[in-house]
Formats: C-alpha cells, structure tokens, sequence
C-alpha cells in the first residue's frame, strides 16, 4: 500500500497539464472521477435506506 501511495505522489504531478494551455472540454478523467463519485453516492445511499428498514 506504501509503495502505491508513493507512486501516487511521485507520478500525480508529472501527469498535470501545463500552466499555459487552454481546455476546451472535460478530460477524460474529469468524466471517469464523476462517474465513481456518483457510484459511491448512489451505493452509500442504497446501502443506507436498507438499512433503516424495519427487519422482519
């Protein structure tokens, strides 16, 4: 897990986008980043309707 998190830190900055260029639409991370944020939304919200169900 270290290692991971060390690659993460070390790689994330080599792979920003230069100061000086413009963006004309999202990037495809910017897609795949709200498509998982609104996965987690849509399970914690499920998992917890579930459970405020009254059990039989």
């Amino acid at each position: 897990m270290r290692i991971v998190l060390a690659v993460l830190l070390f790689t994330t900055p080599a792979l920003a986008e230069a100061p000086g260029e413009r963006r004309t639409a999202p990037e495809a991370s910017d897609v795949a980043l709200f498509v998982v944020a609104a996965g987690a939304v849509w399970l914690t919200r499920r998992a917890l309707r579930r459970r405020a169900l009254p059990k039989d």
